[in-house]
């Protein structure tokens, strides 16, 4: 996908869980620059100050990445302090 630096971005993460115990869960977002050239990892991208880091929708303001290549992670995690043994 390209984005525009004038643009806010918003990239949605899509989670399909068909079990009625995981109700309770954990999103988190990561980002990391990449090297197009090499395909290789750069750095990470610090989202501490993006409410919307641990929602199912990332959502940038403009300008907040420096242009470049990127790849974004959307990371669900099943709560299993509140589920352990998922019905045993």
């Amino acid at each position: 996908m390209v984005f525009m630096r004038s643009k806010r971005v918003k990239i949605i993460g899509l989670t399909d869980l068909a079990c009625p115990n995981t109700l309770k869960n954990y999103k988190n977002w990561t980002c990391e620059s990449w090297d197009p050239q090499w395909n290789t990892k750069i750095a990470d991208v610090n989202l501490a100050g993006v409410p919307s880091a641990f929602n199912s929708e990332l959502a940038l303001e403009p300008s907040f990445l420096p242009m470049g290549l990127y790849k974004c992670t959307y990371i669900v995690c099943i709560c299993f302090d509140i589920y352990p043994l998922f019905g045993n």
